[in-house]
């Protein structure tokens, strides 16, 4: 539709030229048909003046903008859950030698089932470690229960007679005091729970 306007104006404005140049170029005609002539010509003028500037003001059609980019957005992922930690109460059992010498250590899993420790009698870790001891003469029979994270607690023989070795350290101010040994918590993490029960025995 613009185009056929544009040809309009263009067939106008060429029509306007030619009734200008055959003004111009004979003066055979009266004054009345020049008069009209001219009154034609500006008719045709004003008509293609007003024609243009409703060409000009025509509202357009919107030219489209570019298409807009969508970014999709990574869907967050749920952090995974902590793995379980395999907890369970284990036992270490010190025999000390007459000569203040700790060289019997037991170091097993406890037989307590699923128990917390807490929950232990002093009789059933006695009769625990009684079963699993190492050495028929000692003086003194140490037992602790730990329980807690695996990665916290000695992870075989050698790194239990580590901790036995630190504990039996208490056994001088300690004695048969089991409590003395819970209060040893610098030696065992604040996540391990500890329980203890002494023994004074008479090389039996």
């Amino acid at each position: 539709m613009r185009d056929q306007r544009i040809l309009d104006l263009v067939q106008m404005a060429s029509e306007a030229e030619e009734l200008e140049q055959s003004a111009r170029l004979t003066f055979a005609h009266t004054p009345a048909e020049t008069g009209m002539s001219w009154r034609r010509v500006g008719v045709l003028g004003a008509l293609a003046a007003v024609l243009t500037m409703a060409f000009m003001v025509w509202p357009r059609a919107p030219i489209p903008g570019p298409p807009q980019v969508v970014m999709n957005r990574p869907k967050p992922v749920a952090p995974k859950a902590p793995e379980q930690v395999n907890t369970g109460p284990m036992l270490l059992a010190v025999f000390h030698q007459p000569d203040a010498r700790c060289d019997c250590v037991v170091w097993e899993e406890g037989s307590f089932a699923n128990r917390d420790v807490r929950e232990i009698g002093r009789s059933e870790l006695i009769e625990a470690a009684w079963k699993a001891r190492c050495a028929d003469s000692s003086n003194l029979m140490l037992v602790v229960a730990l329980d807690g994270p695996r990665e916290l607690l000695p992870t075989d023989e050698d790194s239990a007679r580590v901790l036995a070795a630190c504990l039996s350290i208490q056994s001088e101010e300690c004695g048969a005091a089991a409590s003395c040994y819970e209060n040893a918590s610098e030696f065992i993490s604040p996540s391990v729970t500890m329980v203890a029960a002494t023994l004074a025995t008479t090389g039996k």
